[in-house]
């Protein structure tokens, strides 16, 4: 099942996020330090343990006093049709189809809220749900008529009424409980008083029996969800480490690798080494090696991993190194190197942590058979530019096999063709009724610079770009922008016309498409730069002139 929405509640500095909109692919959270981003990731990650929360984890530590009924993170599931049948008979039955949102409280406790068309559920659960409901329903009655001290047995059974489908192990425990109450409670000589309690033990006993059914029926709905995965760091691979005390010593990442290739390495009775040699020397560093290779862009190596004895050695050799030609920035090849092999402990530190960052994420995805999302917490902080757009592009390869959100702060790891991914964060203080943390879904509806919010989180301003000048104008495409240079070279230098569009004082910037146009306009006019934007005058730049005349009133040289 895809993930379609999250909302983080009651948890550190998020009071209520809203509802956040999670791509397909990438989703990409930015934002000020100590706006929020880290406590969304850890909440959804925290999904998939059945762990209760710590008091000083909700939201200003605060002391809630019903756990069960404190939600913290909810996630909305999109059903398909390759999904289990589970899942598919909740939404036949929903009034709403296609949809499950399943919630985490902050007791640790699962639940899922479905709208269902009771009457119309034919299966086995929907008709001992609608019995217990009935059966409830009696009961409150003879509670509100009976003459007895039955306050908190009133109270718990209408815990019941609320939460049957969605938390059927925790109406079981209620009832347990309320049914022991009863039995221990002293019986007196009134005959009436006695038929009551009678007629609610029998009562609780059908009940029991229908949760049972339930119980029995929604197991499963908790067991199959997606698996998420939360990254805040990678532990890099260490030169030489002891086979025998992987798992002891917390090398987690050779032990995915080498999961992930067949072997246990957590399980030293069964390790047979004859075949983790082989697999090393066969498999591994071929397999690994070459993935790297395809993944970094600045140079090729060999991965050199060995068994010596009870040591796992892992060297690395360069072969290649990508180089840039002279006369064009995209002119690029490489260029063979002969250089000795080295311990990876020698290597930069961010080309330790791709490396680290490769095997756990390419482990996670061969390790696990359902839907999957993984989580990352300001990735590729080591990484020159460079490498962050080798990441990017791993990270875009991945999002064909499952979804990925992660946090940064640069501008590198944010992809200009796909602004829809990105969703600001802002811890507003207390505004307009809100407070805490506050995530923007869609920034391109703002009404007042577009991307403004961009600015904003990332903390850059335009003018920032060595690009940029302070006066701009923005084309169409490349042939746009080398017409115009062309224009300005032939004025300038066969004219004589120096001050007509000078490009040493005015920045010629292509923005890929027309209908970007409206998104730099609000850039620029929020710097405050002179610009122009120049559109073609075919159909689709005439309907953006128009668009923009209509929608964004505050651009005004078109």
């Amino acid at each position: 099942m895809n993930i379609s929405q999250v909302r983080v509640q009651n948890y550190k500095i998020v009071r209520d996020s809203g509802w956040v909109n999670i791509e397909n692919g990438i989703t990409t959270l930015i934002g000020e330090n100590e706006s929020g981003k880290t406590s969304i990731l850890e909440a959804i990650a925290s999904f998939s343990h059945n762990q209760p929360y710590k008091d000083e984890n909700l939201h200003n530590q605060k002391e809630y006093s019903d756990k069960a009924r404190t939600p913290v993170v909810s996630i909305k599931f999109e059903v398909e049709d390759k999904d289990p049948d589970d899942y598919q008979q909740l939404c036949e039955d929903s009034k709403h189809d296609g949809a499950i949102i399943f919630k985490k409280m902050a007791d640790g406790t699962k639940r899922f809220n479905v709208d269902f068309n009771y009457e119309e559920m034919s299966w086995e659960r929907g008709k001992s749900v609608v019995s217990t409901r009935n059966r409830i329903n009696e009961i409150k009655k003879w509670l509100a008529n009976a003459n007895t001290n039955t306050g908190s047995l009133r109270s718990d059974i209408n815990d019941v009424g609320d939460v049957v489908l969605d938390n059927p192990q925790g109406v079981h425990r209620l009832l347990m409980e309320s049914r022991k109450i009863l039995e221990n409670k002293e019986m007196n000589e009134s005959s009436d008083l006695n038929s009551i309690n009678n007629y609610l033990i029998a009562e609780i006993d059908r009940l029991i029996d229908n949760i049972n059914t339930i119980k029995s029926n929604t197991v499963s709905i908790f067991d199959n969800l997606v698996d998420i995965r939360y990254y805040d760091d990678v532990e890099p691979i260490e030169d030489k480490v002891d086979v025998n005390n992987l798992e002891r010593d917390g090398h987690e990442t050779l032990l995915k690798m080498f999961e992930s290739h067949g072997i246990d390495l957590g399980n030293r009775d069964k390790l047979d080494k004859g075949k983790l040699a082989r697999t090393i020397n066969d498999d591994i560093n071929q397999d690994i090696g070459d993935a790297i290779n395809n993944t970094w862009g600045q140079k090729s190596i060999n991965l050199e991993i060995d068994l010596i004895g009870d040591k796992i050695v892992t060297n690395l050799r360069d072969v290649s190194v990508r180089r840039t030609g002279s006369h064009r920035e995209y002119d690029e090849y490489d260029k063979d190197v002969n250089r000795p092999s080295g311990p990876l402990s020698e290597r930069s530190r961010g080309y330790k942590w791709f490396i680290a960052f490769y095997l756990n994420y390419s482990a996670d995805l061969s390790s696990t058979d359902g839907d999957l999302l993984l989580l990352f917490d300001d990735p590729a902080v080591y990484l020159h530019p460079k490498g962050k757009r080798d990441w990017l592009s791993a990270i875009e390869k991945v999002s064909e096999q499952t979804q990925v959100a992660y946090s940064s702060h640069s501008p590198f790891l944010l992809s200009k063709e796909h602004p829809e991914r990105l969703r600001m964060i802002e811890d507003i203080g207390e505004e307009n009724g809100k407070h805490g943390t506050q995530v923007a879904n869609d920034f391109s509806k703002s009404s007042q610079g577009t991307l403004e919010p961009v600015r904003k989180s990332l903390g850059i301003r335009l003018g920032d770009s060595p690009f940029v000048s302070n006066r701009n104008v923005f084309v169409e495409g490349l042939s746009e922008y080398y017409i115009l240079f062309g224009f300005s070279h032939y004025l300038r230098h066969k004219k004589g016309e120096e001050d007509i569009l000078d490009v040493s004082e005015v920045s010629i910037i292509s923005v890929d498409g027309a209908r970007k146009m409206s998104t730099f306009g609000k850039w620029a006019e929020s710097e405050g730069f002179a610009y122009a934007l120049l559109l073609d005058n075919d159909r689709e730049g005439q309907d953006v002139k128009e668009t923009i005349s209509e929608k964004h009133t505050e651009i005004v040289r078109v």
